[in-house]
C-alpha cells in the first residue's frame, strides 16, 4: 500500500499528493517492494520434477500470489525448465566425464505456470513464496 513519505526520491510509482495538505506525499517505497517480494527461504514447497505444471494461485500453490521458482538439475541426462510454456533453461550433463550443476531462480506471480521436465540424475524444483504474501 501507500505510506507517507517526506521525500519522493525512493518512490517506485508516481507519488500522490494529499488533497488536504499538498506538502504531504504518499507512495510505495522501494524498500517496501523489496521486503514484500523477497523470497522467504524459511518456507518453501518441494515440487515434482516429472513435468507437472504448477500455477501460482491455483492447486498446490493456491494460497500464493507471488513467489520464486527454483530449478536445479545435476549430472547426466537432459532436463528442461519452463515458465508459461516457454523454455527458460536446460541442463545437459555428460555422463562419466564431469559433474554438471545448473540452477536458476525466477520470479513468478499469479497465473504464471512453471514446470521442470527432469531427465538429469538429480532434479529439484522448489517454490519459495514472497515474504510479504
Amino acid at each position: 500500500g501507500y505510506t507517507y513519505t517526506g521525500s519522493t526520491s525512493d518512490c517506485v510509482n508516481t507519488p500522490m499528493k494529499c488533497p488536504f495538505n499538498t506538502s504531504y506525499f504518499n507512495c510505495t517505497k522501494k524498500a517496501d517492494v523489496v521486503k514484500i517480494t523477497a523470497p522467504n527461504y524459511n518456507s518453501y514447497k518441494t515440487l515434482s520434477t516429472n513435468g507437472t505444471t504448477y500455477t501460482v494461485g491455483s492447486g498446490t500453490l493456491s494460497s500464493y500470489s507471488c513467489g520464486w521458482a527454483f530449478f536445479d538439475s545435476r549430472n547426466t541426462g537432459e532436463s528442461h525448465w519452463y515458465i508459461n510454456n516457454k523454455e527458460v533453461g536446460m541442463q545437459q550433463g555428460v555422463g562419466g566425464n564431469f559433474a554438471s550443476f545448473n540452477s536458476a531462480m525466477f520470479f513468478v506471480t499469479s497465473n504464471d505456470s512453471f514446470k521442470l521436465k527432469g531427465g538429469a540424475y538429480q532434479d529439484y524444483l522448489r517454490f519459495y513464496p514472497c515474504k510479504g504474501f
